[in-house]
């Protein structure tokens, strides 16, 4: 994301605005960022499913997807798809709020958002 907003000649961060520790790709915000596995350990805790959680070695965010919905039922696969779409989306939406307005990463705003869209 920062290598194709600096080949834009547009503002973009040096490291991941949500943890600050490397440098930013989608790979890291969605699956490998603290943050990011910190909000996936929850929200799959919620589900009983915390053993599915991404680790910090994981090679890209669909392959960790794919083994997240393995050996689930149909009718889970559906619900831990939907799941991780919406979490998906909910880390970009913060990562967004704290580069272009300044939030700050915080769990709780990221917890309130996901079970905000999921009773929604």
């Amino acid at each position: 994301m920062a290598d194709r907003l600096a080949r834009r000649q547009l503002l973009h961060p040096d490291s991941c605005p949500l943890y600050d520790q490397e440098e930013e790709s989608i790979q890291h915000l969605l699956t490998t960022c603290v943050l990011a596995r910190e909000f996936w350990y929850r929200i799959f805790s919620i589900l009983g499913l915390q053993d599915r959680v991404p680790t910090a070695a994981e090679l890209s965010f669909a392959d960790w997807w794919r083994k997240a919905i393995k050996k689930l039922h149909k009718e889970q696969k559906k619900g831990l798809n939907s799941v991780i779409i919406l979490g998906a989306l909910i880390l970009w939406k913060h990562r967004n709020g704290c580069f272009f307005y300044g939030a700050q990463p915080e769990m709780v705003v990221l917890m309130v958002l996901s079970l905000e869209s999921i009773v929604s």
